[in-house]
């Protein structure tokens, strides 16, 4: 028995796990075509499930990893950049069109934020 992949660029002998290119000089594909003209039809793709908390998780962890900071780090810059900004009497909504690095940080903590409530 034979299960399609999400691409169609081969097929995946359930029996085992083996994925199966569509290469004609391939003798385990040429089994799968004999096997379709007997009548047979692969079962079809079903994609794995995905835990969304740890899909959530993942992102995170990758969002940090990729800008090279820590939930303390972001929200500790985040706080002291708001508080500087509180005492000079400079709004929030100048502070995010003035300050491209806070913007920036501020939308990167958004984005994690909205993961976190996945959880």
């Amino acid at each position: 028995m034979y299960q399609q992949t999400k691409t169609d660029s081969g097929v995946v002998r359930v029996i085992d796990g083996a994925f199966i290119p569509p290469d004609l000089s391939n003798r385990d594909y040429a089994a799968y075509l004999e096997w379709v003209a007997q009548g047979n039809v692969p079962e079809p793709f079903e994609p794995p499930f995905v835990d969304p908390a740890e899909a959530a998780r993942a992102e995170i962890e990758a969002l940090e990893t990729k800008h090279l900071m820590t939930r303390i780090t972001r929200e500790t810059i985040l706080t002291l950049a708001e508080e500087r900004a509180a005492a000079l009497g400079i709004p929030l909504e100048v502070l995010l069109v003035k300050s491209k690095g806070y913007a920036a940080l501020k939308a990167l903590d958004v984005q994690i934020a909205e993961l976190r409530a996945q959880l």
